[in-house]
């Protein structure tokens, strides 16, 4: 995982983010309080595309006003659409608590600077700006979200703050802990 190639995408608080079904999304901002829900509601959940189950997760968080992400924060050429080999951090707001903390990543994912759109078996539009292999990606029980992200600005996506190498590498090395720790989700 390298450090320099680091995303922190903030989405709404879930317990599972396979769908809404008994898992209602917190918070996660103006998008989710007015339409109930989000697209990450589905960011751990295996999606079935062309009737084929697809060994990935495909990531999504609302950016506003649908505006592309600057991939030459994560060290690619200005006119690049699309960066392999990505960490991607998903944190959200403790509904409870309060403070922002990580509640699952993807490792070794490609990253879209504009969303991408498919449809899955049943016809329904599958938004992305990540993708992973279901093996590289973990989503962290509740009880294990107690890293927090001090990102407090408005957008909801960050990459680590300039300059920040320490806290980037403090974010790596519980990941990499969470990796090896943790299996990934079975289905």
């Amino acid at each position: 995982m390298d450090p320099k190639k680091l995303v922190f995408a903030r989405v709404a608080w879930m317990e599972r983010y396979q769908g809404d079904d008994n898992d209602t999304p917190l918070g996660g901002g103006a998008f989710v309080e007015e339409n109930g829900t989000g697209h990450e509601i589905y960011n751990f959940m295996p999606t079935i595309l062309n009737g084929d189950t697809v060994e990935r997760y495909y990531g999504c968080f609302y950016l506003e006003n649908y505006k592309d992400l600057n991939l030459k924060n994560i060290g690619e050429i200005s006119k690049s659409s699309v960066a392999t080999d990505v960490t991607v951090v998903f944190y959200a707001k403790h509904p409870r608590v309060g403070g922002q903390y990580i509640v699952g990543f993807y490792t070794s994912a490609t990253v879209y600077s504009q969303m991408q759109e498919s449809e899955d078996s049943d016809g329904e539009v599958v938004n992305f700006h990540f993708v992973a292999e279901l093996e590289n990606c973990r989503l962290l029980q509740n009880d294990r979200r107690k890293f927090k992200v001090p990102n407090e600005g408005r957008s909801n996506i960050w990459y680590g703050g300039e300059n920040n190498d320490t806290y980037r590498q403090l974010v790596l090395q519980f990941l990499r802990k969470c990796l090896n720790e943790l299996p990934p989700i079975t289905h």
